[in-house]
């Protein structure tokens, strides 16, 4: 069952979410739903720093690090 919801937002947002719907074939509602749905459906954000963070040991991270640095003197 739908349920109506109002939103206060700046014209110049709604009139932008409506241009983006239309060149999706969607409606703003549409687009507002799915959002929820992806906001809280997430467990918990991993961002790609946690995901990776472990995997190089510190040494190794550190000659990464003086490499990249090199290279770029060496530009």
């Amino acid at each position: 069952m739908n349920n109506k919801l109002t939103l206060s937002l700046k014209s110049e947002v709604i009139e932008s979410a409506k241009r983006y719907a239309s060149k999706r074939k969607t409606s703003v509602s549409a687009l507002v739903e799915n959002y929820f749905i992806q906001l809280t459906s997430q467990k918990k954000k991993k961002y790609v720093a946690d995901e990776l963070a472990g995997i190089l040991d510190e040494k190794k991270l550190r000659k990464l690090k003086d490499d990249r640095i090199n290279h770029w003197l060496n530009k």
